[in-house]
């Protein structure tokens, strides 16, 4: 049986407030493991929602967004620590492998970084290797709010769009078969001024 996404989002939320701070310790780490083994998937969905909404994507990276997380791995190679992504601190580093920790235990701190606090997640994977994030909240600035039916119109279109983007993406037949669709029959009709938004909004 493959839930649907509501009654995921409805199972986790009972979950989580459960007034019990093992589990929601639990839950924490449970999706942190997940981030990093479904590492690939994650990034070609993130890909997916900039192709969608480029502006959403630019002003966050602008302005920091409400809260930017960084996935990092450390591993030692001939002797040397090095670390994925470029650009990682070296303190960070150093402090991470100062740290005598078991594997799979996931430690997290509050770290004091270039002058502010961040949140430092980090687990052993094994003798040479580190996995962890850096959670960073940014400034949040005031944005125009949009109507609350705007919003769930919104946010319906773009969950379908990334939906379908990723599935196209990913299965070729399905790609050939809809692109073939909307060559052959749709485009013509759009391109003609036979079905326009107009038209779409006044059925």
């Amino acid at each position: 049986m493959n839930p649907d996404e509501n009654e995921l989002i409805e199972a986790f939320t009972t979950l989580i407030r459960l007034p019990l701070p093992q589990l929601k310790t639990s839950l924490f780490h449970k999706a942190k493991e997940l981030e990093h083994l479904y590492a690939d998937e994650l990034k070609e969905y993130r890909k997916i929602k900039r192709m969608i909404d480029p502006g959403k994507s630019e002003k966050k990276e602008k302005t920091g967004g409400p809260v930017k997380d960084i996935n990092f791995e450390i591993k030692k190679i001939k002797g040397h620590w090095t670390v994925s992504p470029v650009g990682i601190p070296r303190e960070i580093v150093n402090h991470i492998i100062s740290h005598n920790l078991n594997p799979g235990i996931i430690k997290m701190q509050k770290f004091k970084l270039q002058g502010k606090m961040v949140g430092l997640s980090f687990e052993k994977q094994s003798r040479g290797c580190y996995t962890g994030s850096i959670t960073e909240k940014g400034s949040e600035k005031e944005t125009k709010k949009e109507t609350p039916s705007k919003q769930a119109k919104k946010a319906d279109k773009t969950g379908d769009l990334e939906i379908l983007l990723y599935y196209l993406l990913n299965n070729e037949f399905l790609f050939n078969v809809i692109n073939d669709v909307f060559l052959e029959k749709w485009k013509p009709l759009i391109d003609q001024g036979i079905i326009n938004k107009k038209k779409v909004i006044e059925d």
